[in-house]
């Protein structure tokens, strides 16, 4: 896993990632979520897990811009 210096520099590298992503499930690459192999189906979703899970909240699609 990676560090990042503030918050916003990792919301940024996430947001990156998922904008270049195509159609289909979402990933958590967090390491006990990838050996259990969870995936979901939407950015919603992801967004949910990630906030509720690893207590990250990521930004809502109408803050990115």
């Amino acid at each position: 896993m990676r560090t990042f210096s503030k918050p916003d520099k990792m919301k940024d590298h996430v947001e990156r990632h998922l904008e270049k992503r195509t159609a289909g499930k979402y990933e958590c690459c967090h390491p006990v979520c990838k050996a259990e192999g969870l995936l979901l189906d939407n950015i919603i979703l992801f967004k949910n897990h990630v906030e509720i899970v690893h207590g990250i909240r990521l930004r809502d699609e109408k803050d990115i811009s």
